[in-house]
């Protein structure tokens, strides 16, 4: 299938990547379509979520930064970074040989390095970051601080957990977009 984002690393996607909407059916549509393919390469993600808000292309339907519009982005992962940019050299972090070492910290780095350049004051990206089932205490720390605030972090161990960091980012974006 064909699709406006790259591949990362050569992987196909099922879907062009949604840009912003006010169709909520079908942003839910699309939400239920993803399913997890046993990979983790989270900054790249990152910057496809970025690009989405932007006001600069390729997608270019984000406010300018700086203005009124407040920025959110939420992400949630379900693991540790098991693919990195030297993709498929890179082990999963249970089976990390000696000589691969280097690909895990590259693919942590490009992850913290990310999230610092979306809080950075000029772009002003709020993020919230939901940690679910992850064991690896390193990635936990990354999204940690990945997060706008120590509110902003979410360590969700089981799905209800998962459900109730959903239900309270929605509360907190609901009560700021009212406030407003």
């Amino acid at each position: 299938m064909g699709s406006p984002v790259p591949a990362v690393m050569g992987t196909p996607y099922p879907a062009p990547l949604q840009r912003l909407s006010n169709n909520p059916p079908q942003i839910k549509a699309q939400i239920n379509a993803l399913s997890p393919n046993g990979e983790t390469f989270i900054a790249p993600g990152l910057l496809w979520g970025w690009r989405v808000l932007s006001p600069n292309l390729p997608f270019a339907d984000g406010a300018a930064y700086g203005g009124n519009v407040k920025k959110i982005l939420i992400l949630m992962t379900d693991g540790a970074n098991t693919v990195s940019p030297n993709f498929p050299n890179h082990d999963n972090y249970g089976a990390v040989k000696a000589h691969d070492m280097g690909d895990a910290t590259s693919a942590d780095r490009l992850t913290a390095d990310t999230c610092a350049n979306m809080k950075a004051p000029a772009v002003g990206i709020s993020v919230y970051t939901i940690a679910f089932q992850v064991t690896d205490n390193a990635i936990r720390n990354i999204l940690r601080a990945c997060a706008s605030t120590p509110a902003n972090f979410y360590n969700a161990a089981s799905n209800a957990e998962m459900l109730s960091a959903f239900s309270q980012i929605a509360a907190n974006l609901t009560t700021l977009r009212l406030s407003k």
